[in-house]
């Protein structure tokens, strides 16, 4: 395959003949030979020579004298080399990056396709130049194909003759038979071919008597290429025969993998479409799109672009300078693919999916029951699969609990979860349940449509139970008081007791008031005495009043 380089010389650059610019091949790609060629301008002069390196992967540009040019007008060119892709750096099927800078990379997708061999094959050749020793060149061949290695071909000879210029590299004829096989049909080798079986007639010949051959082997042999490497390609012929087989002859090709480019007053617009839409998963990628092409913002082509060219497109020799050498600004649009959007990295084009979006509403219902339920009276959590809280709803007075429309832009399952905010109203028996809800997101041919899918019961209800009235407590009655116990009469013959008085010293002027307070009256002459006085007090009020009466 060609990979293909665009450079440019900005105008007013300096640049003395002699003066070297390197690029590297990416790593993904191989080259199979050194190459050197010239990048001439559109009258044929040579601006530059490109010296290319399989070993290091190295292209270098040495400017001759015509670049002198630079210093007035902006030089574009191209350059182009043959490779091929590296063993263990890609694989099928997967999207690979082919990095041209370190600012500048492009994604292509390797299709597999079919590797089996036909099982009537009988023979195929190929070649391949050394990537070290651009004389030299590496053949293969694989005989008499099987998938289960048990075709026999009895008195199987294989003939092999080589092409002009060069010469089979003595000793270097090998083979081996076959035991398996790898993926892609790489063959797993087992014994050796005998050397016995191998005859090489002349420099150019050799000749492999199998015998009854059963089963794949293959023969691997090289030569040397022996004009310089002056030939575009060189090639190889093989046949195969065996009793009772159909002679069978393959011819193979090497081309030399060399490079070429121009540059000046012509430029060519070229790039590719990249598809990042899982493999047209939703089965909405177009078979074709259409391209633009602007020079100083008019619109002068259109160009079809489909999967028949890998999505590549070109457009060749367009005038780099108006009549005033005035430089030529082009670009590409594309016409808008629906549900994609385009992104430009110089001319190269990277379409990305985007279906419709969707919405979808989740709601839930509740119930009260022991009481009229009010609008706002209950809240409810609406969750994510994080646990986290991504929006708080109370409910109509219908009951309903709507909460605000989810937008999807991807499909997929998103799962959530609603519960109740539980409250602390007295009598209240609230629902605790938690109700789980999968939005199905699927792509309807570029429409997203989600559906909500509940688990379980979506009603809350809660019930309230009335308190029953709680009686007073009855008062508790005061202790009835105690009758107050009346005094003892003391008996008359209970007399106080009277101090010796004989044993008290005896004081002057004292001895009358002693006497009369130590003789304490007893209690029933006390009595006596209070009504005496109470009754002697009546008579006298009473005798006031008759005087006072008397005088009016």
């Amino acid at each position: 395959m060609r990979a293909q380089w665009n450079f440019k010389i900005p105008a007013g650059t300096i640049i003395q003949p002699g003066d070297t610019m390197t690029l590297k091949v990416p790593e993904v790609l191989g080259l199979g030979n050194s190459a050197a060629f010239g990048i001439n301008d559109e009258q044929g002069n040579t601006i530059g020579n490109a010296q290319v390196s399989p070993t290091t992967g190295d292209i270098v540009i040495t400017f001759t004298d015509a670049i002198t040019e630079a210093e007035t007008a902006a030089i574009n060119g191209q350059f182009y080399l043959g490779v091929k892709w590296v063993e263990g750096k890609v694989s099928f099927d997967e999207k690979v990056e082919i990095k041209w800078t370190e600012n500048i990379s492009s994604t292509v997708t390797i299709a597999s396709g079919s590797f089996r061999p036909e099982d009537n094959e009988g023979i195929k050749k190929w070649g391949y130049i050394d990537a070290e020793d651009p004389a030299l060149i590496h053949w293969t061949a694989r005989i008499n194909f099987s998938e289960n290695l048990d075709t026999t071909i009895n008195n199987a000879i294989f003939q092999d003759e080589l092409g002009p210029n060069q010469k089979l590299v003595p000793g270097s004829v090998s083979g081996f038979y076959v035991i398996g096989w790898e993926d892609n049909w790489y063959a797993k080798a087992g014994e050796l071919i005998p050397n016995s079986m191998i005859n090489m007639t002349d420099d150019t010949h050799f000749t492999v008597t199998f015998g009854d051959l059963k089963g794949p082997v293959y023969i691997n042999y090289m030569s040397r290429i022996t004009d310089d490497v002056a030939s575009d390609q060189y090639s190889n012929v093989g046949t195969l025969t065996g009793d009772g087989f159909a002679t069978k002859t393959d011819t193979e090709f090497v081309k030399i993998a060399g490079g070429g480019g121009n540059s000046g007053t012509s430029v060519t617009v070229a790039g590719v479409k990249t598809w990042l839409d899982n493999d047209d998963a939703a089965g909405v990628r177009p078979s074709s799109i259409e391209l633009e092409l602007y020079q100083n913002n008019n619109k002068i082509d259109t160009q079809s672009v489909t999967a028949d060219a890998d999505w590549h497109f070109s457009f060749s020799n367009l005038p780099n300078f108006d009549e005033n050498h005035a430089k030529y600004q082009y670009r590409v649009e594309e016409v808008p693919v629906p549900n994609y959007t385009a992104e430009f990295n110089g001319y190269d084009i990277t379409n990305t999916y985007h279906p419709s979006e969707a919405t979808a509403s989740l709601k839930a219902q509740k119930i009260l029951k022991g009481k009229p339920l009010m609008a706002a009276n209950y809240e409810f959590e609406l969750k994510n699969s994080e646990g986290s809280v991504i929006e708080t709803q109370t409910n109509g007075a219908d009951g309903m609990i709507n909460f605000d429309a989810i937008t999807y832009d991807k499909a997929g399952d998103y799962t959530y979860t609603i519960n109740e905010v539980k409250g602390n109203e007295a009598g209240m028996t609230y629902d605790e349940h938690e109700l789980k809800v999968t939005a199905k997101v699927v792509d309807e041919k570029g429409q997203l449509v989600a559906t909500p899918i509940y688990e379980g019961d979506a009603t809350f209800v809660n019930t309230y139970h009335p308190l029953d009235p709680v009686d007073p407590e009855k008062p508790v009655d005061p202790e009835k008081p105690v009758n107050p116990t009346l005094p003892t009469q003391p008996s008359k013959e209970q007399a106080p007791v009277v101090a010796d008085q004989t044993s008290q010293p005896t004081q002057a002027g004292n001895t009358s008031a002693t006497q009369k307070t130590d003789q304490l009256p007893e209690t029933g002459e006390s009595n006596s005495l209070l009504f005496k006085l109470l009754g002697g007090l009546i008579v006298l009020v009473l005798l006031g009043w008759f005087i006072v009466k008397k005088k009016r």
